[in-house]
């Protein structure tokens, strides 16, 4: 089966919309749409990753 084939598959099992695909010998480059959850946990971990270095700087 093809790579892209399996990558587009697992995809759609989750609910994630498959934008973009290129694969490459070396590696594969994904551009993915997730559901408005993860964006939601995305987000969360990312505030709390720049409250974090923030408070490194002090």
């Amino acid at each position: 089966m093809e790579t892209k084939t399996i990558l587009a598959q697992t995809c759609a099992n989750y609910g994630w919309t498959l934008k973009a695909i290129e694969v490459m010998p070396e590696h594969v480059n994904l551009s993915l749409k997730p559901l408005p959850m993860m964006c939601a946990l995305f987000d969360s971990a990312h505030t709390a990753a720049v409250h974090i270095f923030a408070a490194s700087l002090n």
